[in-house]
């Protein structure tokens, strides 16, 4: 899971128009989709939005984020 995270990140990073690859991505799962209306209920912030699910599901996302970095 985190290494598909971090692909994830390359591929919006190394895109010219990173929330055009962005959007391609959500268009193309609907797990994304799922998120970013997450997203959009915490007032378009992601860290606020992943910080709530993550605190919902019982886990803490200092760690989840220290994993990642």
């Amino acid at each position: 899971m985190i290494a598909k995270i971090k692909q994830m990140m390359g591929t919006v990073k190394a895109a010219r128009d990173p929330q055009a690859a962005l959007m391609g991505m959500v268009q193309a799962n609907p797990h994304m989709q799922q998120v970013m209306q997450a997203v959009k209920q915490h007032g378009n912030d992601p860290m606020a939005a992943f910080r709530a699910m993550a605190e919902e599901n019982g886990l803490d996302p200092d760690e989840i984020l220290s994993m990642i970095r």
